[in-house]
């Protein structure tokens, strides 16, 4: 069997010798800080140079923590407005939660400067900005909405600093973000074509960085990850027409929150048929692969809520081409122009919500498809696909960073186990770790963070390893092209 049951489209592999030997973990003094290519510094943001250093100039960088915090405040003024939700305060760097994780991200981000190739980025200093949320997470963000260049500030929620942790996890937090700005994972062109795909070897894991990119397999996933940007990454046959997650998840939405909003009694049954469906999908989710197991009754509940919604929220409706046009900000007939012939006759004369379940189902379909296809055209389990990712990247250099600033390398793991996840899953976690076993990649092959657990376990990987290896050649590689539905429009990238 080939991928000619589903359009093989695989694009031709380009190769680049971008990096030296030290692209991972330079010896203390012997990074290599220059680039002698001539479009270094020129102005112009170009991810690509051939050089191990990042272009210079794909950055904003700022004169004091003060100047970071206002560019922050203005932009997220502007997401905020955008997503119809309040902007969320600066804490102030008089505030006492300031200064020690300022002198943090300064032990870090001296240790990443004279361990790791940043070029000219070593004479900045990385802002600091403190948002007041109560949530648990730190970020960087690229320069502006138009995601060209990335912003040298790592951003740190109050939710975060509220959580009694170690030294050694928070610097490792904020070390794997400020590797997503360094890095230029927040530049738009970047993420995917660093990507490597592979398969692992049973009851064993190697390292995603050392690894070459196998056609085969990168076909494979992407045609797999493009249907999952649709519907989400559940696969399961008892889903039938209801999207989980994706693009067709914001259309969806937006069909019952407008249909709530015109007659919510009227919606009441839908509404509660639905949120029923979600509150079991999340009790039946495994908390370290995220696999979903659900009875043979399941499919007969999703195809009374959708019909609920259908008859009784909004039995008149605008067309599939008309609200995915009002969410694009553009129009129906640039829509229907976009739509391949397939997926026209899919939601041709129907309503939206029938619309909607035809395509999820194909898209379902298909998932199932690559999965089945996988054993025969590549020899192994469609769960031994693997990729190296931005996320997976960022993971990795916070191990040496931290080793090199004097803490635990495996600070971030500790991180993971003990905040990221909840207390059941922690322990399952610690449980596997503790036997030995490798625990679940994750399901959710379109997560470029890859299942929590896992990390944990590859970052304990490479901290015990003392040194990684790097990874002596970066290959960029054009995308497999899928053709899918016209994209919506994203929020800023996060990371």
């Amino acid at each position: 069997m080939t991928w000619t049951r589903i359009p093989c489209l695989l694009a031709i592999t380009l190769a680049a010798c971008t990096a030296g030997d030290d692209d991972l973990d330079c010896a203390e003094g012997r990074c290599d800080q220059t680039c002698s290519d001539p479009r270094y510094g020129d102005g112009t943001c170009d991810p690509s140079l051939p050089c191990a250093v990042p272009d210079i100039d794909c950055f904003r960088t700022f004169a004091d923590d003060a100047a970071g915090a206002a560019w922050f405040a203005e932009l997220e003024g502007r997401i905020a407005a955008n997503e119809g939700r309040a902007a969320r305060r600066v804490v102030p760097e008089g505030d006492p939660r300031f200064a020690p994780v300022r002198e943090l991200l300064d032990r870090g981000w001296e240790a990443m400067r004279t361990n790791r190739p940043v070029g000219r980025l070593a004479r900045e200093r990385p802002a600091l900005v403190i948002v007041e949320d109560e949530t648990v997470n730190a970020f960087v963000m690229p320069e502006d909405l138009d995601q060209q260049r990335a912003s040298f500030a790592v951003m740190v929620h109050t939710g975060t600093l509220a959580i009694p942790t170690t030294d050694d996890a928070n610097l490792g937090l904020m070390m794997h973000e400020l590797q997503h700005a360094v890095g230029l994972h927040v530049v738009a062109s970047v993420k995917e074509g660093m990507a490597l795909y592979y398969l692992a070897d049973e009851g064993y894991e190697p390292i995603g960085r050392e690894q070459r990119d196998d056609p085969g397999v990168r076909e494979a996933a992407s045609l797999w990850r493009a249907r999952a940007s649709e519907i989400g990454h559940l696969v399961n046959a008892e889903l039938r027409g209801l999207p989980m997650g994706g693009d067709l998840q914001v259309v969806l939405r937006r069909v019952v929150q407008a249909g709530a909003q015109a007659n919510p009694n009227a919606c009441a049954n839908a509404r509660a048929l639905l949120t029923s469906i979600a509150v079991d999908i999340d009790t039946a989710t495994d908390p370290i692969s995220g696999a979903v197991a659900l009875g043979a009754s399941f499919g007969p509940r999703v195809t009374a809520a959708l019909a609920a919604l259908r008859t009784e929220c909004v039995p008149s409706a605008p067309s599939f081409v008309e609200v995915v046009a009002e969410l694009g900000g553009t129009t129906p007939q640039q829509i229907e122009a976009q739509l391949g012939a397939e997926d026209r006759a899919l939601i041709g004369n129907k309503h939206i919500v029938d619309a909607i379940a035809a395509l999820t189902e194909d898209r379902r379909a298909k998932m199932r498809a690559v999965e089945a296809a996988v054993p025969e055209v590549l020899g192994r389990p469609w769960t031994a696909i693997r990729y190296f990712s931005e996320e997976e990247d960022a993971d990795d250099t916070s191990v040496p960073v931290l080793r090199a600033a004097g803490l635990d390398p495996a600070g971030l793991g500790t991180f993971l186990a003990d905040v990221l996840l909840d207390p059941p899953a922690s322990a399952a976690c610690k449980d596997l770790l503790r036997a030995g076993a490798i625990p679940a990649y994750g399901v959710n092959l379109d997560d470029t963070h890859h299942g929590t657990c896992w990390r944990v376990h590859h970052i304990d990987q490479l901290a015990a390893a003392g040194r990684a290896r790097p990874r002596k050649r970066i290959q960029v590689h054009a995308p497999v092209e899928v053709p899918r539905l016209p994209r919506l429009p994203h929020p800023i990238a996060m990371h």
